[in-house]
């Protein structure tokens, strides 16, 4: 259960440290690269999902590339799920390679028989 929430605050503090990342150096003319990185990080479910939620068009004057609710929303629950797994595996391996470097049980006392 521990290890449950672990994986569910990381990912949501990954998602929350990419958007703060991106929204501080997005007007950086240097650190372009970083900003990209970290939309990239956040948005890249949209390129599916926005297919999957197509915008609805008022008219033929208005096409814009803008992503939906429903596009949006999937995309920040793909990111929550995908990343918790990722963060849970990542502290199950870590446990199981943990448990394999320690003893078993402690050493049992030798009793001295006469």
């Amino acid at each position: 259960m521990k290890r449950l929430l672990l994986s569910l605050t990381g990912a949501i503090l990954v998602m929350f440290l990419a958007g703060w990342i991106f929204f501080s150096v997005a007007d950086s003319k240097k650190l372009q690269w970083v900003a990209s990185i970290c939309y990239w990080v956040v948005m890249w479910p949209s390129l599916v999902f926005d297919r999957v939620f197509p915008p609805q068009y008022l008219d033929d004057f208005s096409r814009s590339s803008t992503t939906t609710i429903e596009s949006g929303l999937a995309t920040l629950l793909f990111d929550v799920v995908l990343y918790s797994l990722l963060i849970y595996g990542i502290l199950w391996y870590h446990r199981r390679r943990t448990m394999r470097e320690r003893p078993d049980s402690p050493s049992q006392p030798q009793v001295n028989s006469r």
